[in-house]
This record gives C-alpha cells, structure tokens and sequence, in this order.
C-alpha cells in the first residue's frame, strides 16, 4: 500500500486528474450497469440508446464535475465544503440522467 500512494504522489498533477477523471468514468458505467442489473435482477449486455447513453454517461459526469470545479485541484485533505460540492454535483448528475435513462 505504501508502494501504491509513494507512486501517485509522484505523479503530476496533470496526471492525478487524468487518473481521477478515468477511475470516475469506469464507476460512472459499472454504477449504472449494475443498477440495471438489481432492478432487471441478473446482468444485461444493454442495447441501442442504452448502450449509448451509459457509455456516454461518464461524458455528463466529468462535464459537472468539471463545471463545480472538483478536478480543479488534487487536494491533500478534503474539507465540508468539498463534502458539500461533491454532494451537489452528484446530485445533479442523478437528476439529469433520471430525467434522460
């Protein structure tokens, strides 16, 4: 483990934002494929607009999480104003797709 943060540290921070940016976009998918997973009760290989629209999904995500200004900087200690952006971007990014999946 100490190996894993000696690593990322080095990192720059370019880097560190694409790292973030890419883990978010693969949970983004894996999030919704497995919620369609529980409510279909087994896994689905999805089809057509679904296919697109949670494959695209991660493009929404990054984009508000951009916007509220989440990959701005790689902060070392997360405070409750962080906490509380966090909460509004996600949020919204819920909002959207309910209104669009």
């Amino acid at each position: 483990m100490k190996i894993i943060i000696t690593g990322l540290s080095k990192l720059s921070r370019g880097q560190k934002q694409l790292l973030i940016v890419v883990i978010d976009s693969f949970l983004a998918i894996f999030g919704l494929l497995s919620s369609y997973a529980l409510r279909l009760g087994g896994w689905i290989w999805p089809e057509e607009i679904l296919f697109w629209l949670i494959f695209c999904s991660p493009i929404l995500l990054v984009s508000i999480l951009f916007i509220f200004g989440l990959y701005k900087s790689i902060t070392r200690y997360t405070g409750q104003r962080t906490l509380f952006v966090i909460f509004q971007a996600t949020t919204l990014y819920a909002v959207i797709w309910g209104l669009t999946g």
